[in-house]
């Protein structure tokens, strides 16, 4: 008969005798232990990931509202840009006419303040 092999070992057990939990326990006892993480400080293992995904959700809500605020103003910006530099063919046109209108009746104005002083210098001679 071949010697007997010897019983399994858990590895929970510190010292390889069954019924012995002592690494199982330690391994319980690091999620309750503090470390530190940045911008957090100091949390408890179990905590970590909660608190890391808060805070990822957290900032990307804050970049997304900042980029809101940026296309915002930019499209304000462009908005108002268009509105300095761009020509509006109707109000030029309109412009063009006024300006015609306008000559037309200095002219009118000039002929007849020529016509009086030319009838003015007829009176004279």
């Amino acid at each position: 008969m071949p010697p007997a092999s010897p019983p399994p070992t858990s590895a929970f057990s510190s010292d390889g005798t069954q019924g012995d939990s002592a690494n199982l326990q330690k391994l319980i006892d690091v999620k309750g232990e503090p470390i530190a993480l940045t911008g957090l400080g100091n949390v408890l293992l179990s905590d970590a990931d909660t608190q890391i995904v808060g805070k990822l959700g957290i900032v990307s809500q804050q970049n997304q509202s900042q980029l809101t605020t940026a296309t915002t103003i930019r499209s304000q910006s462009e908005d108002d840009w268009k509105s300095t530099s761009a020509v509006n063919t109707d109000e030029e046109a309109i412009n063009l006419m006024e300006f015609q209108n306008m000559y037309q009746a200095n002219m009118k104005v000039i002929a007849v303040a020529n016509t009086l002083f030319e009838s003015t210098l007829q009176m004279f001679n």
